[in-house]
């Protein structure tokens, strides 16, 4: 009867024993897995959270940093080269950039953060269909294709101006500051 019970004690022991060391193989798995390169790393990890959370804050496909409403005549020519048709149109122009394509310098040294912004670029034009006036009385036009130009000649327009472009990237500073400088201040950067 001894033997038995100093058996079951020795088996109580054991299992007591593996729990233990069970929970010490977690605790260091843990440790070595998670805590320690947390600590060890932990510039590269700063880094990488600043940017990670900056690339998060300004996370938009498409953003539209400027609008231009612009009144045209697009002119269609023949084979010639001699004016076919000219309609009168409004069109709304809209200039931006990717959001993806902006990235981040971050110096930790010196506590800075310095966006690095694409140049915008011509996106959308939208033509108002009620807006077309044909000078010639009733061309044998499709609908389609005097769309097609004056999108084309408010695309040329917007280009050779300029302007859009310009307001667009002054619009893209002020708005990525704007989503980003919550975040950078809150992490003691400038």
């Amino acid at each position: 009867c001894s033997a038995i019970s100093v058996q079951k004690s020795c088996v109580r022991c054991c299992l007591a024993l593996l729990r233990q060391l069970s929970l010490f193989a977690v605790v260091l798995f843990v440790w070595n897995g998670v805590v320690k390169p947390v600590f060890d790393n932990a510039r590269t990890e700063s880094t990488i959270s600043v940017e990670s959370q900056l690339q998060a804050a300004v996370n938009i496909d498409d953003l539209s940093t400027a609008k231009f409403h612009y009144g045209g005549v697009a002119v269609k020519k023949d084979n010639a080269g001699k004016d076919k048709w000219h309609v009168a149109y409004e069109a709304t122009v809209t200039a931006g950039v990717k959001m993806s394509d902006i990235t981040f310098e971050v110096d930790d040294t010196a506590k800075t953060v310095t966006p690095i912004l694409p140049k915008p670029t011509i996106g959308d034009v939208v033509v108002d269909s009620g807006s077309l006036d044909f000078f010639e009385n009733n061309p044998s036009v499709e609908i389609d294709e005097v769309i097609k130009l004056c999108k084309q000649d408010a695309q040329q327009e917007t280009k050779t101006n300029g302007d859009i472009i310009s307001i667009a990237a002054s619009n893209l500073e002020q708005t990525v500051d704007a989503l980003t400088k919550d975040l950078v201040e809150a992490k003691g950067y400038k």
